[in-house]
């Protein structure tokens, strides 16, 4: 992994720190983590054997299965670490705030607007006072266990899908500064993260406030240019209204935008769509998907599918799984529709049958599969460029990520890890959703 900018020191306080949820909470415990450093903490992997003084639980809240893990978590913990300062925020803290302050496990609950101030807030404001740099310090210079470095580049959310409860608790929309982001992102590449993805609860919105509908666009043009270094830029996920063509062109014609789009879909039917509160019809999305690969090399393209929506039909499901194979995805994470309380479609009619869901979830899971596998078979023979991650314990290969996001095994030394290598892509994994790959570099032996 690239380096960390901080030292652990055995003469410190001891931090566990866990996350639930997206990629906007991991990036928001890596700013806990670093915001801790400075004030004497050292975290530690959850895993390991060592007496915590503080433990951190960032809550995910997006279903009622997800509130359930963080108390899950929350208790777990506070048995593994009796004595430690039991800190809860993320978004079950602002969703189920009384359901927390009622756990006799938790010591303090912070609102995900004051994870930034989240030692002030912790710890009270001495410990600003007593250290100049953490009260300068904003966003993160490093991510801890991870390959790729994710950026938060904006917060809030103001589409109320009728299944999601993310808009009451994570507010309207807030746009990080350019210059701001361009800064931690030469910070991140000094640490060594040759792949940065740009993140946000609602990542198309960025510059939505200042009614910019290119600020997206010009985001990742001043990343592509003005960060020595890094070699990949991602997109996390965006809507298929957001997708401009300015933002293509930017993709299109910066080497270092990875040629990958995650688009979710939710539902192919457009009458379940209305009911979700989404803003386009399935045809629409189907035109937009071809202006997308029209003005795109062949990109890697995929999505987000909800199953089991209140009020959908056979029919409905049918022409979700005909639009998937329209889109020609080559991944779709599949969520089965669970009731979120507080949200409008909780209350819905027309609720679908749990083992008509798990049905329906496991029939489109098979036919992204073949679609996935079919996909990966069209590139064989192909130059690629991977980021390796780490090495699989089963296989024994090293594997990692090409720029369209397919998934590629290799043989290599562990000095390959958190490396960009050229291969040759040679034939399919055994489960058909992989590449093995030959490298174009030379290696002895293994490490």
């Amino acid at each position: 992994m690239p380096t960390n900018s901080y030292i652990v020191d055995a003469d410190r306080k001891i931090a566990v720190l866990t996350t639930l949820g997206c990629k906007v909470n991991q990036y928001e415990t890596q700013m806990i983590r670093e915001q801790l450093a400075r004030v004497g903490y050292d975290s530690v992997a959850e895993e390991d054997d060592v007496s915590a003084d503080m433990v951190v639980v960032n809550t995910c809240t997006v279903t009622m299965t997800a509130g359930s893990k963080s108390r899950q978590e929350i208790r777990r913990l506070k048995r593994k670490h009796p004595g430690a300062l039991i800190v809860v925020t993320g978004c079950y803290a602002d969703s189920d705030q009384k359901v927390l302050d009622e756990m006799t496990e938790v010591d303090i609950v912070v609102p995900n607007k004051s994870k930034e101030s989240f030692v002030e807030t912790v710890l009270g404001p001495e410990f600003l006072e007593s250290n100049a740099e953490l009260a300068g310090h904003r966003g993160i210079s490093t991510f801890d266990d991870h390959t790729r470095a994710f950026i938060k580049v904006q917060d809030g959310c103001e589409l109320y899908c009728t299944f999601c409860i993310i808009p009451s608790v994570r507010g309207k929309i807030v746009s990080r500064s350019v210059a701001g982001v361009i800064e931690e992102a030469k910070r991140l590449a000094d640490s060594g993260y040759l792949e940065i993805v740009l993140t946000g609860i609602h990542l198309g919105a960025f510059g939505q406030e200042y009614h910019d509908e290119n600020a997206l666009a010009f985001l990742v043009k001043s990343l592509a240019n003005e960060v020595p270094g890094l070699e990949r830029l991602r997109l996390s996920s965006i809507e298929i209204g957001e997708i401009n063509p300015a933002l293509l062109a930017v993709i299109r014609d910066e080497p270092i935008c990875a040629n990958h789009l995650h688009i979710p879909l939710q539902s192919g039917d457009t009458n379940v769509l209305k009911r979700m509160h989404r803003r386009y019809t399935a045809e629409e999305f189907l035109e937009t998907i071809g202006r997308i690969r029209s003005a795109l090399a062949d990109p890697g393209l995929s999505s987000d599918v909800i199953v089991g929506f209140p009020g959908e039909t056979e029919e409905a499901f049918l022409n979700t799984v005909e639009l998937v194979k329209a889109c020609n995805f080559h991944r779709v994470h599949i969520f089965p529709y669970s009731k979120r309380p507080r949200t409008p479609a909780a209350k819905y009619s027309g609720q679908v049958p749990a083992p008509e869901i798990r049905r329906r979830s496991q029939y489109l899971a098979d036919v992204v599969a073949e679609i996935s596998k079919d996909d990966y078979a069209s590139r064989l023979g192909t130059e690629e460029r991977i980021l390796v991650e780490s090495r699989d314990e089963e296989s024994g290969f090293l594997f990692g990520y090409t720029e369209r996001y397919h998934k590629t095994y290799l043989s290599g030394p562990d000095s390959w890890q958190s490396q960009m290598i050229p291969v040759t892509t040679h034939k399919l994994a055994v489960s058909g959703e992989g590449f093995i790959a030959r490298p174009l570099v030379p290696y002895v032996g293994r490490d």
